[in-house]
């Protein structure tokens, strides 16, 4: 029979762990059983007994692969976890001093553009303020001209609204970074939270149920339990036993 050069993969690289001669050792003791498995046709009864007996051969020699490069596997897996390891020591402290200097850089981040927001607003203000008092004095010398007209014009000058455009707050920079916003929120007053839910003036659904408690009190203190505004009672079905 002609030899199949296709029954194995032969760009699998070899480790270091496993010698040529032992692959080549290995493929010339399974050819000849994967040469008869290709080849073989089933059509009656001897036929078939032999096929199981080739596909039971074909499972000893697997296991007789497995047990014959254990060895090298296990060299080759410590050698592969001893790098790990070794890869580990060196990026596990640089990644925790990332996350540090992050952590640092992005609280100074937030207050810088904080400051600067509030800065801008600084001078947003003090325009409208700069704005309204030059708008003052020029309704004031208008209306001494002591005319009607004078003082209708003094009139709807200073009735005209007066608002400067906040100024877009330009944030910190460096090459080769970028801020990624994730904005997130911090309760700091619950009492003037629930009493904005009460009055009227927050959705009452920022205040959320806490149903598993209540579902515990209900179990354990059963028609004891007492919460403002919370009605426990029995839900229970009827169960026929007979």
């Amino acid at each position: 029979m002609e030899i199949d050069t296709n029954l194995f993969d032969e760009t699998v690289a070899l480790p270091e762990t496993v010698t040529n001669r032992q692959v080549q050792a290995t493929r010339a003791d399974l050819r000849p059983v994967l040469e008869a498995a290709r080849a073989m046709t089933v059509t009656d009864e001897p036929s078939y007994e032999q096929a199981m007996k080739l596909a039971a051969e074909c499972a000893r020699r697997s296991k007789k692969v497995e047990t014959e490069f254990a060895e090298a596997r296990e060299k080759t897996h410590a050698a592969w976890k001893a790098v790990t390891t070794l890869i580990a020591s060196f990026t596990k402290p640089l990644d925790e001093a990332r996350k540090l200097l992050d952590g640092k850089a992005g609280k100074w981040h937030r207050e810088e553009v904080e400051r600067r927001r509030v800065e801008a607003e600084k001078k947003r203000l003090a325009e409208e303020k700069a704005r309204a008092e030059e708008k003052l004095r020029l309704a004031v010398n208008i209306e001494s001209i002591g005319t009607a007209d004078a003082k209708r014009a003094a009139e709807a000058i200073l009735e005209e609204p007066i608002y400067v455009e906040p100024v877009a707050v330009e944030e910190p920079k460096v090459e080769g970074s970028t801020h990624v916003p994730r904005w997130t929120f911090e309760v700091t007053d619950v009492m003037a939270l629930i009493k904005a839910v009460a009055a009227g003036t927050e959705n009452a659904s920022l205040l959320a149920v806490n149903t598993t408690m209540l579902g515990q009190m209900a179990r354990s203190q059963k028609n004891a339990a007492k919460v403002t505004g919370v009605r426990f009672f029995d839900s229970g079905t009827v169960r026929h036993t007979s």
